[in-house]
């Protein structure tokens, strides 16, 4: 099934406040820009102003019960950015060892502590954030789990090449990412990070929107569904496959 999202076909006017401005910016960050710059430094605050609490608690929730769907008893387990681990209530077993890999060393002590409490075999590996090869031989994992990170991800099938690889032939890919791109998911950050953003740093939005979401979920689902094989996808809150008027696509897909 095709996803497209209305986004993209919006004159510059419009298109620019909602999904920056990537005519102007590109996709590929400048890190020597000064807004990138504050951006990193303020990113945790941020995360836990805006993603932690609220709506925005509940959206980033909606995603995770794809996890109900997650063969993950006994399974060995990679999660692509993970920070805190929500979604183990939706969790139908405990799994053999769990790997979590990012860039962000704060949100990594955050993954230990909750993997600690769910007393797993675990570790945490941090990585460069412009590596594009993953730290681990082939078909090391029954399980992938990624949400909220391959919008982030440029070049995206750069990335999920090195996830099909390190997947073992039959496992799976499971997570969410937002409907970036559709207009239900631009408006509502117009009207909340935006703002937050606004009153609290002076980093532009029209930079950092093309540099930290350069991945529209249309694309998204497209690269995903031609390394592998579609299981299940959920748009919420509304089910129906229209980006434009959903906030989160979570979805499974198999290594075939």
């Amino acid at each position: 099934m095709k996803y497209r999202t209305f986004g993209r076909r919006l004159p510059r006017i419009l298109s620019v406040p909602l999904f920056g401005d990537r005519e102007r910016y590109g996709q590929v960050p400048d890190r020597n820009d000064p807004h990138w710059i504050e951006w990193n430094a303020r990113q945790y605050e941020f995360y836990i102003a805006s993603q932690r609490t609220s709506i925005g608690l509940r959206v980033n929730d909606a995603g995770y019960a794809i996890m109900k769907h997650a063969p993950i008893a006994g399974a060995r387990v990679l999660e692509v950015g993970p920070a805190n681990i929500r979604h183990s209530r939706h969790w139908s077993g405990m799994p053999s060892h769990y790997v979590g890999i990012d860039y962000r060393r704060e949100l990594l002590a955050v993954t230990h502590r909750d993997l600690e409490a769910l007393n797993l075999s675990h570790e945490e590996i941090v990585v460069d954030a412009d590596d594009r090869k993953l730290p681990f031989a082939d078909a090391s994992f029954d399980l992938v789990v990624t949400f909220y990170a391959l919008e982030h991800f440029y070049p995206l099938d750069d990335h999920l090449q090195e996830l099909q690889r390190v997947l073992k032939p039959g496992g799976h890919l499971v997570g969410a990412v937002p409907c970036e791109g559709g207009l239900a998911w631009g408006g509502g950050r117009f009207l909340t990070s935006r703002r937050w953003l606004h009153r609290n740093t002076s980093v532009s939005m029209d930079k950092i929107i093309c540099w930290e979401h350069p991945n529209f979920v249309d694309d998204i689902l497209e690269g995903l569904g031609k390394r592998f094989s579609s299981k299940r996808v959920h748009l919420w809150p509304l089910g129906l496959p229209l980006p434009d008027v959903n906030l989160i696509a979570s979805f499974v897909f198999q290594k075939t």
